[in-house]
């Protein structure tokens, strides 16, 4: 039913809504499942491929769920090149929809997205579900596919990643779900613990960056007392930097001391190991100088009235004292 609801100003004022009533009851229906595309991490989705009931057309069609940063992209959500191209390098908007369709799709896809943000700010677990209805041609070729990579003996699972891109592509966004995935009694607790321990924690999720970051504060991975530095994918330089900058950082506020001249002890500078060590260092610095002296005044003045025989003694001499 889509009628406003009444009594008291509506955001929808203004606005001509059909409404409808219907008296819906539950019935059977029967779907026949003709393939499914299982998950897999290079594609994180997965689709079905089905054929509705008799009294419905017996339509085959692909029903796919997955991450919107695998659903939404090009080349597998049908608008998904308006989204990406509505913004310029530059900043500004360069993308106009050419119909009246492509505005309702682009209107949903930049809808869909606000209310991603909004669900993943508030740590829910997010899909997108997409839907493409398919000929009898197309089936029926797609599903031959599909059998001969099923049975194929080498590299299985990559031929049927392979014949899953091909169909998922196109697919038509019909919303997204969001559902709030609870964590165990005592988890953030224990999360606590480990901290207090001294032991590292560290976690490898592939949710949304925003829900990753509510996760981790519900578990206690994160406090509010911690300073969270967000890097995203991006250019080679740009990550750099952005690495660099934090650790400049924490120099700076004295998290990392042995990187600060002022953590050096006292103790340390002066200790008897590092003394001696610095006499070593002289002394071998002396004793490269001096050959090195002694080297140039043979050759050069010396020579000049000592005899072959001679000169070449106080050279083997010379090279002797270099290499002990």
């Amino acid at each position: 039913r889509t009628a406003p609801p009444s009594g008291g100003s509506s955001r929808y004022a203004g606005l001509h809504v059909n409404t409808v009533d219907e008296d819906v009851r539950s019935r059977r229906e029967r779907w026949s499942i003709l393939a499914i595309n299982k998950f897999d991490s290079d594609r994180k989705r997965m689709s079905v491929l089905v054929r509705s009931p008799p009294e419905l057309g017996s339509i085959p069609m692909l029903l796919c769920k997955g991450a919107d940063s695998s659903m939404l992209v090009e080349g597998v959500c049908e608008g998904a090149h308006m989204l990406n191209s509505i913004v310029g390098k530059d900043g500004t908007s360069n993308a106009k929809p050419e119909s009246e369709a492509d505005v309702i799709v682009l209107e949903s896809l930049l809808g869909i997205q606000a209310h991603l943000g909004e669900f993943a700010s508030e740590g829910l677990r997010t899909l997108v579900l997409g839907v493409k209805v398919l000929t009898e041609e197309v089936t029926e070729e797609w599903l031959s596919k599909f059998k001969v990579a099923a049975t194929s003996i080498d590299n299985r699972d990559q031929k049927l990643t392979t014949v899953a891109y091909e169909i998922e592509k196109d697919l038509h966004i019909v919303g997204a779900t969001a559902i709030e995935d609870k964590l165990q009694d005592g988890v953030p607790e224990t999360i606590a613990n480990l901290e207090k321990a001294g032991i590292k924690l560290w976690v490898l999720t592939g949710d949304k960056r925003e829900t990753a970051i509510e996760i981790g504060y519900s578990t206690k991975v994160l406090t509010p007392k911690m300073h969270v530095t967000e890097i995203v994918d991006g250019p080679k330089k740009h990550v750099k930097a952005l690495v660099a900058m934090e650790l400049m950082r924490h120099i700076k506020i004295g998290n990392l001391p042995d990187y600060q001249l002022a953590g050096l002890a006292v103790e340390k500078v002066w200790s008897l190991k590092s003394i001696l060590n610095c006499l070593g260092a002289i002394g071998n610095w002396r004793r490269r100088t001096w050959l090195a002296f002694e080297s140039f005044h043979l050759k050069k003045i010396k020579r000049l009235w000592l005899s072959e025989e001679n000169f070449e003694n106080e050279m083997e001499d010379l090279k002797d004292d270099i290499e002990a």
